[in-house]
């Protein structure tokens, strides 16, 4: 998430990447230093690491809107390498994978507030690697003033092994649970 707080002497620019897994906080902090020269502060006891710079920030804003409500994947920047990595980043933080004993019950999904965002990316997958996925509404909040959630899945043998031979995780526990689902798929005849 990006930030900007206007102070009285002067502007604060930060990206906040809130992550449980050590590994991942690890790489981040590795790739800001790399790309960057920032040395990002990592909080593990919030499951969360931060990086300060306005050089940072104004490189990483040019690319589109970063709210909640309103990111979409950078489309017209990429070429199949960028769009690789960024696929693999946006499902690294936002997706999951629910694995079962049955492959056609398994499903590589990302869930959003952001409709237009999950568009994109359905774009992208479809665009670059040939990945069909579908967008489902969630059930309604719970409150009045909560948004509504959506949820992008990737699922069918096909369209997971495409996934994981093309795009795939870094972070570990997704990479292993989608390994287990390439194995099913080798396993079974359908």
């Amino acid at each position: 998430m990006f930030y900007m707080n206007k102070g009285k002497r002067h502007a604060s620019y930060r990206i906040v990447l809130a992550e449980p897994n050590a590994e991942i906080r690890r790489l981040f902090k590795r790739l800001v230093w790399r790309v960057y020269h920032v040395r990002a502060r990592d909080k593990p006891g919030r499951g969360v690491i931060l990086a300060f710079g306005v050089n940072m920030m104004r490189d990483l804003s040019q690319y589109g809107p970063f709210g909640k409500m309103n990111w979409v994947a950078p489309l017209v920047y990429m070429d199949r390498r960028a769009a690789r990595a960024w696929a693999r980043s946006y499902f690294d933080g936002d997706g999951d994978v629910r694995l079962t004993s049955i492959i056609s019950k398994c499903k590589v999904r990302a869930k959003s507030v952001n409709l237009l965002g999950l568009e994109s990316v359905k774009r992208l997958l479809w665009s670059y690697f040939g990945i069909q996925c579908k967008i489902y509404r969630r059930e309604k909040p719970a409150h009045d003033n909560w948004s509504q959630a959506f949820e992008l899945q990737i699922f069918n043998k096909e369209n997971l092994l495409k996934y994981a031979r093309l795009v795939g995780f870094n972070h570990p526990a997704k990479r292993r649970k989608l390994r287990r689902i390439v194995e099913l798929a080798k396993q079974s005849r359908k």
